[in-house]
């Protein structure tokens, strides 16, 4: 229930940021370089997504693979318990043992657990980025303020 909860927030917090900042980086742009832009922001968007699954599926099978039980197990089957979660549900199985089943769902928690907290860091030093350089918005208004005299002197 727990990570039901952790996936639920993330989830609506990316929800809301993402069409968020994309507006607001798109809606800094001209007219006439807003197609460039969306390329680009769309292509950081599917190269930081790889390799956000990369990282956190390293951080998840790591955490995995250091805590999972395979005492007692022959070389191939601790390999195979080893490689994934489910790998190690196979060997609990196949070996009837309910400690290596045990131990392979708790490693895959921790791993999760720790998963999570990765998350929530970048979470935090993404929002104290954007704190840090999005304009706020009274400098957005006292910006527009000066462009309006000049706008209307061309038109």
């Amino acid at each position: 229930m727990f990570v039901l909860g952790w996936i639920t927030a993330m989830g609506f917090g990316l929800g809301v940021a993402m069409p968020t900042t994309i507006d607001a980086a798109l809606g800094a742009l001209s007219a006439d370089r807003a197609g460039a832009g969306t390329a680009l922001l769309f292509s950081i968007r599917q190269v930081g997504g790889a390799f956000g699954v990369a990282i956190l599926g390293s951080v998840l099978n790591g955490a995995y693979r250091s805590r999972v039980d395979v005492a007692g197990l022959s070389p191939e089957a601790a390999a195979a318990a080893q490689k994934s979660v489910f790998g190690g549900i196979a060997v609990a199985q196949q070996e009837g043992s309910a400690a290596l089943l045990d131990s392979a769902v708790a490693s895959f928690m921790s791993g999760m657990d720790l998963l999570l907290v990765v998350c929530a860091g970048i979470a935090l030093v993404a929002a104290g980025v954007a704190v840090a350089f999005l304009p706020n918005a009274a400098a957005t208004e006292a910006h527009e303020d000066r462009l309006e005299p000049a706008l209307e002197g061309s038109a």
